[in-house]
This record gives C-alpha cells, structure tokens and sequence, in this order.
C-alpha cells in the first residue's frame, strides 16, 4: 500500500460472514458495521532535511537514517541541498519532491534505484550534467521523470524476463545519453521518453515502444543497437529538430 494513503475495513452484511454455528447476529452491533479510516504509514523511509551539511551520506542530514538499496529515499526543499557526494548513492524507491534540490558537483556519480524513481515538476538539479541516474532492481520498475534531468540515465535490470520491466509511467525527458545494459525499457501507449542525447541498447536489453507509445530523439543523435539488443517499434518516431 502507498505511504499516506487511507483505508478501512467492514462487513456489508450477514452473507460475508461464514457463520456454520448459525449464531444469531446483533440488531445494534451486526452487519453491516466498518472501521474508522486509517492511514497507511510506511516507515522505511529516509527523508532528507540537510540540517546539518550538504553531505548525502551524514546520517544526521536525514530523518530515518541513510537510504540504502532496501531503504527508500525522499528528497524535497530542505535547509541545505543534497550533493551526491560518494559513488554511488542508493534508494530502494526514490521520490523527489517538487522544489527540492540535488547537485551533483559537477561529478559523473550514480544515483542508483532498485524501486521506483519518480522525480516530480519543478525539481532543481544543479552541475548535473554528468551525473548519472541507475535503475538497478532485479524486479519490474517504474519511471516518472517530470522534471528533465540534465545527466545521463542507465537502464541494468537484472531480473528474470517478464520481471525485468522498467515501465516509463509519465512524459520524461533525459538531456543526456540514455545506455540499456539489461532489462527492459518499456514505453506505453499515451507516454513520451525524450533523449536528447545518443541512445546506445547492449547485448541482452530491450526498449519496447507500444502502440501510442513515442520515444523522441534529439536532433543529430545516434540510436544504435548492438549484436543481442532489440528495438521493438509498433511505434511512432518522433526527431526533434
């Protein structure tokens, strides 16, 4: 269940219940009765406040303690921007938020994703050019990038096929080069990925492009495909001029 969501629980009426006794319900506390509404919490999270530095991997920078390849990460405006200061840094699932800021110190480290990676709008990625976003996970992934990072994106899913998807579930645009090393890259009907830089598909990957679905390049950019890498294209072909 997601994090902050709410649920409840009840019993419509009395043919939900198995009831082999043949016990008689309650006229004031029988069916159908529910639950008060209860939000889901999720506590394995680590969510950056930047209190005491810049550093990433300062403990005392996150509530929650340091993310990790188990352990989500959340990163939004905080009193100091993140600095991808080590290589590399890990998230199980990373969501940053709206207005936050991430700079990468003009390194080529990876920020590496074994979940879900979702960067909303608005989001400031700062000496980011040759920073690296990793999808890492050895089961299905997803993609939100809203707001276009600047760096360059790889795709190295490790799963087993049919569990190896990293699906692109919003419009996302990378400035940089996109490399698929393993796994993959599906892009739905109705969902754009826009690489503005070259986009290179190694031995054992794939980048599937479904009906409705585009994958825009850069103008002047190289797509190639090497020996064992597929492209499917039910598709359309977008070149950016």
């Amino acid at each position: 269940p997601q994090d902050a969501k709410t649920v409840k629980f009840g019993i419509l009426s009395t043919s939900d219940v198995t009831n082999s006794q043949g016990y008689t319900f309650s006229t004031t506390s029988g069916p159908p009765i529910e639950t008060d509404l209860s939000i889901i919490r999720n506590p394995n999270y680590s969510a950056w406040n930047g209190s005491l530095s810049t550093s990433w991997n300062d403990g005392n920078n996150w509530d929650g303690g340091l993310p990790s390849s188990t352990r989500d990460c959340r990163v939004g405006a905080a009193t100091n921007r993140a600095i991808v200061n080590i290589n590399p840094v890990s998230c199980a699932n990373a969501i940053l938020y709206s207005n936050g800021e991430m700079d990468w110190n003009s390194s080529a480290n990876v920020f590496r994703v074994y979940g879900g990676l979702e960067v909303q709008s608005s989001y400031i990625f700062t000496n980011a050019t040759n920073g690296i976003f990793g999808v890492y996970g050895a089961s299905s992934q997803s993609l939100i990038m809203s707001t276009a990072f600047p760096g360059n994106l790889t795709i190295n899913n490790t799963g087993a096929a049919g569990k190896n998807l990293v699906d692109v579930n919003a419009d996302s645009t990378i400035n940089g080069n996109l490399t698929c090393t393993s796994g993959k890259l599906s892009i739905p009907s109705g969902k754009t990925l826009t690489v503005l830089g070259n986009i290179t598909i190694q031995t054992g990957c794939e980048i599937a492009i479904g009906a409705g679905g585009t994958l825009a390049l850069g103008n002047n950019r190289t797509l190639t495909v090497n020996t064992g890498g597929t492209l499917s294209l039910p598709v359309s072909y977008t070149h950016l001029r």
